[in-house]
């Protein structure tokens, strides 16, 4: 049979070209990463919008499918829902089940679900590639960042022996979005590195959750009380995030007696983070006022942002940042690096720059706490930059799409 029939490809007569995205990791995992995000958000936005849909590769039955209702609740969770604590995929023994049978037993002229372009949003997984292969029509792929390759020791090693893989795997796409100039950059160097092609590329700027947008009132700031100030950070416990150097500042100010509260929200990634797990607890065991205790709701981190005084995100390097994003979302004045993508937040306004080392990290913090009008200026600042929406990201995304690959009637 045709490929191109198998996989319900739309003729030169077709109206518009139609959007897979492949979901196949978020609907078979209920952790909450910034990937995570970027994959169930559009999925929303995309489907609402008429113009795509959420597929996933069933590895059990060998094809493209729509997702199932367990999926879909993965793809759209309760916000109460506790995440998962770790991110691989997890398949029921009911889907493995009715996938074996399916392929033992195909159903003559079943509709395939991609009609058209396939959007991949997440790192793909290995067995996927013969997946990709299948779909006939453009592959568009989202580049978050070269973390694994930049900074290996801050990566499971799985994911830096496959990454290699992954960046063969993209320079055959016919197109690839990077979240951020500096993702994009970091993309085309190694590429060069590694003596690969080029394939095109832009850079499409990500935008605050839509669950922390729809919340209520995320704009208000909190007003500076007298009381000792509530210090937030958000972000998976990783060496990458530099929790480490983040607990020392803290120490060192309650050691002089500075009075405030710190609080913890992310899941624990075992491969980098168990170091700064075990200081949590010690810190939290000797009665400093710190708080973490694990994987978090979606409600739960938007009251821990509706409860904070200053949001602290010194990390060594990202792709983006969209946790600075929030927090101005939220009125929070904001202390962050310039390490990777945070550059970028940084010219937005609304942060304290810092350096990345314990002592200039409690030297910022402490400038915070002790002078609360440079908190007013910097949430004043954050508030002259409208926060950029992950419906306005789906809405440019189409765009962008459409004028790639326009309609053939346009033609």
């Amino acid at each position: 049979m045709d490929s191109r029939i198998a996989l319900g490809w739309r003729s030169s007569n077709s109206v518009s070209m139609n959007w897979a995205i492949d979901a196949t990791h978020s609907a078979h995992t209920r952790a909450q990463t910034g990937i995570q995000q970027l994959c169930r958000d559009p999925v929303k936005h995309v489907s609402s919008n008429n113009w795509g849909h959420a597929v996933v590769y069933d590895r059990y039955a060998a094809k493209w499918r729509l997702p199932d209702q367990h999926e879909k609740e993965c793809l759209d969770p309760d916000p109460w829902a506790l995440p998962s604590q770790k991110r691989r995929l997890s398949w029921s023994s009911r889907q493995k089940i009715r996938g074996w049978m399916q392929r033992l037993m195909p159903r003559a002229g079943q509709d395939c679900c991609i009609t058209g372009g396939l959007l991949i949003p997440e790192i793909f997984s290995v067995d996927q590639e013969l997946a990709y292969s299948l779909v006939k029509g453009p592959k568009v792929a989202f580049f978050h960042d070269a973390t694994p390759l930049l900074f290996p020791e801050w990566s499971p090693p799985s994911v830096v022996r496959r990454f290699p893989g992954y960046l063969e795997f993209l320079s055959g796409l016919d197109w690839v979005i990077c979240i951020s100039r500096q993702s994009e950059g970091d993309l085309l160097s190694f590429l060069k590195r590694a003596d690969l092609p080029a394939p095109e590329t832009i850079v499409l700027p990500l935008g605050a959750p839509s669950s922390v947008l729809d919340s209520q009132s995320p704009r208000v700031p909190k007003p500076i009380s007298q009381q000792p100030p509530t210090v937030l950070m958000v972000g998976s416990i990783e060496a990458r995030k530099n929790h480490l150097a983040v607990l020392d500042a803290c120490e060192q100010l309650w050691t002089e007696g500075l009075a405030f509260n710190l609080r913890l929200m992310g899941l624990l990634n075992r491969a980098t983070g168990t170091a700064a797990a075990n200081r949590i607890r010690e810190l939290a065991a000797s009665g400093r006022p710190l708080h973490w205790k694990g994987p978090a709701s979606q409600q739960e981190i938007i009251d821990a942002y509706r409860n904070a005084d200053i949001f602290l995100y010194p990390s060594l390097y990202e792709g983006f940042g969209i946790p600075v994003m929030e927090a101005k979302a939220f009125g929070l004045p904001v202390i962050t690096s310039n390490k990777g993508a945070l550059q970028e937040r940084l010219m937005e306004g609304g942060c304290l720059e810092t350096e990345t080392t314990p002592r200039e990290i409690a030297t910022s913090l402490k400038r915070l706490i002790l002078e609360p009008p440079l908190r007013h200026r910097l949430v004043q600042e954050g508030r002259k930059q409208p926060v950029r929406s992950m419906a306005i990201v789906a809405a440019e995304l189409r765009q962008l799409l459409e004028a790639r690959w326009p309609s053939p009637k346009a033609l």
